[in-house]
């Protein structure tokens, strides 16, 4: 028997990009490079990356992003963007147990 968010995130990664709040990707990114004073070494780990909306985007603009989400239908979609290319972008499922430092930012 599925756990009640496993039931709910099964479809929801065939409308997520369709929800209204995925248009701000691109302003929510810049206020995070903006509170990491945009340095590069930043090791960003994206918990619950969902389709990798914030990570694909931290890749593309050159970061090493590491996004984890329990739903294997989101990751999927995630690896399905036309930015799978970009090698700084890793994904996991399941999560697995990360230590941070002062270094790094978790979103």
């Amino acid at each position: 028997m599925q756990k009640w968010y496993q039931e709910l995130f099964s479809n929801y990664s065939k409308k997520y990009e369709s929800e209204s709040f995925v248009q701000g990707t691109t302003g929510e990114v810049d206020f995070i490079e903006k509170e990491i004073n945009q340095n590069m070494e930043t090791k960003i780990l994206d918990i619950d990356c969902g389709t990798g909306r914030h990570a694909i985007e931290l890749a593309k603009r050159g970061y090493n992003v590491t996004g984890v989400d329990l739903s294997e239908n989101m990751l999927n979609k995630a690896q399905k963007m036309p930015l799978w290319l970009v090698l700084k972008l890793i994904l996991y499922q399941p999560m697995p147990v990360i230590y941070p430092s002062r270094k790094n930012l978790i979103w």
